[in-house]
């Protein structure tokens, strides 16, 4: 990954963000309601983004769906879900970490 412009070529990259996710998943569960992770969502400003951003501008190339259709729970809903991750510590040293 250390070359970025070929980053996503790598096979640790795919890996690296599917701890991202995981991470992210894990604090929006924590912090927020069901009903605020769909709306939740930056203020549209042009002083902070492009308009390329906002959340209802088109998500390219995903035409018809918008930048806010991207925190739906759909996709947790229906595509996937994470295991809890394992607490290991020094008492606990089997604690199904791989």
């Amino acid at each position: 990954m250390y070359v970025t412009t070929r980053a996503t070529n790598d096979p640790l990259f795919f890996l690296h963000h599917c701890m991202i996710d995981n991470i992210w998943e894990t604090w929006r569960l924590s912090k927020q309601s069901r009903a605020a992770r769909e709306t939740a969502y930056p203020t549209d400003d042009i002083r902070c983004s492009s308009q390329s951003h906002f959340s209802r501008s088109i998500m390219v190339p995903f035409s018809p769906m918008v930048n806010i259709d991207g925190c739906s729970n759909r996709y947790t809903d229906n595509l996937y879900q994470y295991d809890p991750r394992p607490t290991c510590s020094s008492s606990r040293r089997d604690c199904g970490s791989r």
